[in-house]
């Protein structure tokens, strides 16, 4: 999904807290 390319190439994740992004960095690059 670009989504998740967008999610980690632009600070969009800094709007769903600092937290989430770890989380979500995490499962976008395992997945």
């Amino acid at each position: 999904m670009r989504l998740g390319k967008d999610l980690v190439g632009k600070p969009i994740i800094s709007i769903t807290d600092g937290r989430s992004l770890g989380n979500a960095k995490d499962i976008y690059i395992n997945t």
